[in-house]
């Protein structure tokens, strides 16, 4: 293992946010909902896509199907965090 890698973090490690805080108080829930709600609230909303179906950000907090496997919800929850993250720096 070279000087600077770092060992991955085993999954069972992980523990799912419920928020994120970023700087001047930029505050962003996480909700994890299960596959039934997702599918729910794609019936309801006709720009909703089935990619969305992982989850999504609703410009308020950021939705994660809990129903999808732990690695899935990691790469969700970066994914969308980096959407929240562009409204943050509009907002600043």
């Amino acid at each position: 293992m070279g000087r600077h890698a770092q060992k991955a973090m085993p999954l069972t490690k992980w523990t799912r946010p419920r928020s994120v805080t970023l700087p001047g108080g930029f505050h962003i829930p996480v909700v994890y909902w299960s596959d039934r709600k997702m599918k729910r609230a794609q019936a309801k909303d006709p720009t909703f896509s089935s990619s969305n179906l992982y989850g999504f950000w609703d410009g308020n907090k950021i939705v994660i199907n809990s129903s999808e496997p732990l690695w899935t919800q990691v790469y969700t929850f970066g994914h969308e965090l980096l959407h929240a993250v562009h409204d943050y720096a509009h907002w600043l």
